[in-house]
């Protein structure tokens, strides 16, 4: 049964789907929103969508899909314990990073999709998650918590670099413990 929160978060959905405020609008295949459940309590915020995000209008999907899943899995979570969006809806041209103006035009929908969500923490994906949540760019942000809106928000690779620099996973299974255990600390308080 829908929930007045998952209906709020379809009818965002269906604005965003309609959204032509960025050029990325008339390069796209469909607009990629997100996977999850909407009662998470932590939100995952990736970078823009990719070939296979933008084929099936899902974010981090394919290969990435797959690291991500097994991180999550690595740490107890799963489905129904996390929400999963991108910084901008839309696919970049070349897969390039997102413009500051294309991240302006879909922060709305992450903000509505931060807020209606209300997770306890956000795990933020790469620079460009870090960039769209407003958490800088501080040399080493690899692992860094910051406050996004007032939830804290860990930093950590985008399932891609791992996929393509192996070693960085020892560096991402320490961002996931301690991920880990500031969701049980704060799940189990909430």
């Amino acid at each position: 049964m829908p929930t007045a929160k998952t209906e709020a978060l379809a009818r965002l959905q269906l604005v965003a789907e309609r959204c032509t405020d960025c050029e990325l609008c008339a390069t796209r295949t469909t607009t990629v929103f997100s996977r999850g459940s909407a009662a998470a309590r932590l939100l995952v915020v990736s970078g823009p969508p990719g070939e296979d995000e933008d084929l099936s209008g899902v974010p981090v999907v394919g290969r990435s899909g797959e690291i991500l899943d097994s991180m999550l899995a690595a740490i107890g979570l799963g489905p129904t314990d996390v929400y999963i969006c991108s910084a901008t809806k839309c696919r970049t041209p070349g897969d390039r990073l997102p413009t500051d103006a294309e991240l302006e035009a879909c922060s709305v929908y992450l903000a509505a999709q931060i807020e209606l969500v209300a997770p306890v923490l956000i795990l933020a994906l790469g620079r460009a998650a870090m960039k769209a949540l407003g958490m800088g760019f501080p040399e080493r942000w690899r692992g860094r918590w910051a406050r996004v809106r007032g939830i804290p928000a860990l930093a950590t690779y985008h399932p891609d670099f791992i996929a393509e620099n192996p070693g960085a996973k020892a560096a991402v299974l320490q961002d996931l413990a301690a991920l880990r255990n500031e969701y049980r600390r704060r799940v189990a308080v909430a």
